[in-house]
């Protein structure tokens, strides 16, 4: 529970005019007056007047805090739901929340031991990663670092306060209008639409989604053979191994990931924005984190001469071009392989080219023809 100093140190926080904008949007009725300094917002039920809240725009009005205060209870009552909850949802208007409830015994009073801690915030932070490099550079494994567009929305996410009671994350997505992904054409669609098609939105989204569909596909005790049948669309192993790390290991564990979706732009979904996972599924997550590994990469170990090269660096791509190498496989056969470097590797292969010199590079091949390379180096010349 929020403590008063801190209640109402939030309600100065407060704009008054979102908390307007949102009983609005929830099928409030704005009552016209002469005032400027006061907007009057009224509830009906069946036609008749249920309640009436007078929201304060001046926050001189001697009687601010206690009228915000006022007017915040009453929407609660009609809402039925907590008051902290609803003002969580006013102060992160255009943000989706998730909240990553920790159920354990050792969980006491709001606290918790610092193993656990220290595992939730590092794989709270994984998940969210791995879910949005999914969404613009999928790969089974993701390694290295982040493209651009999932490093400015990560630099974006924020953690929030932690709840009393079973430990409580609540990790903080802002929506943004700018950041609209697919190439939506901003002109067309209305301030919600590209809200709802934001980078955070589809993270979030993405999330919840894809636990809500794992949950049940091993429910059902699927037989895990390949990832994109089980799920439909693709996913990491990484995004796997940070569920599985958030403390299941431990037989008493127990976690529940909820989302309050920025009331800005409301979504409907075909899954439950709640969903439990608990000890029991975190062998069955390590075995599909291993066979996503396994069935999808191949290791590779080549030597030969650069061919071609292509410097293609885009904004949000953390390659810096395409390099291609002839070489001699099985069975005295020639061929070729392109593959994506970072500038490291590209400036190698440029020299190699440039003084006729062969590479040897060595690595993982995946399913999707990428490539995670482990060496990239230029052979010495015997002479």
């Amino acid at each position: 529970m929020i403590e008063k100093p801190q209640r109402e140190e939030l309600i100065n926080q407060l704009d008054p005019n979102l908390l307007a904008k949102y009983l609005q949007q929830n099928g409030w009725k704005l009552l016209k007056t002469k005032k400027d300094y006061i907007k009057v917002l009224q509830y009906f039920i069946k036609g008749r007047l249920d309640k009436q809240v007078n929201i304060p725009l001046d926050r001189e009005l001697g009687d601010y805090i206690t009228s915000l205060r006022d007017a915040l209870n009453t929407v609660a009552t009609v809402e039925k739901r907590s008051y902290e909850d609803l003002l969580n949802s006013i102060m992160y208007y255009t943000s989706d929340t998730i909240k990553i409830r920790l159920n354990r015994p050792s969980v006491v009073d709001g606290s918790i031991v610092m193993d656990d801690a220290i595992n939730m915030f590092s794989n709270v932070k994984k998940l969210i990663e791995a879910a949005a490099m999914d969404l613009s550079c999928p790969k089974v494994v993701h390694r290295g670092r982040m493209t651009s567009t999932v490093q400015n929305f990560i630099d974006n996410c924020r953690f929030g306060q932690t709840e009393i009671g079973s430990y409580i994350i609540t990790v903080i997505c802002p929506l943004s209008k700018d950041d609209a992904a697919n190439g939506v054409q901003a002109n067309v669609l209305s301030d919600e639409e590209l809200y709802d098609a934001s980078m955070a939105r589809q993270v979030t989204d993405r999330i919840m989604k894809t636990i809500n569909t794992l949950k049940n596909d091993l429910d059902a005790l699927i037989e895990i053979d390949n990832s994109t049948r089980m799920i439909g669309y693709h996913m990491s192993s990484n995004f796997v191994d940070a569920l599985s790390g958030l403390n299941l290991d431990h037989e008493d564990a127990e976690l529940e990931f909820m989302v309050n979706w920025a009331p800005v732009a409301k979504k409907k979904t075909d899954y439950d924005n709640k969903v439990r996972i608990s000890h029991a599924y975190y062998d069955r997550l390590i075995d599909l984190s291993n066979r996503i590994k396994a069935k999808h990469t191949e290791d590779f170990d080549i030597c030969g001469k650069v061919i071609r090269l292509e410097s293609e660096l885009e904004e949000d791509n953390y390659y810096y071009g395409k390099v291609t190498i002839a070489y001699v496989g099985e069975g005295r056969t020639k061929r070729k392989q392109t593959m994506w470097v970072d500038k490291a590797n590209y400036d190698l292969a440029v020299k190699a080219h440039f003084n006729g010199s062969l590479v040897h590079v060595v690595g993982e091949k995946h399913e999707d023809n990428s490539f995670d390379i482990a060496r990239f180096e230029i052979e010495k010349s015997d002479m």
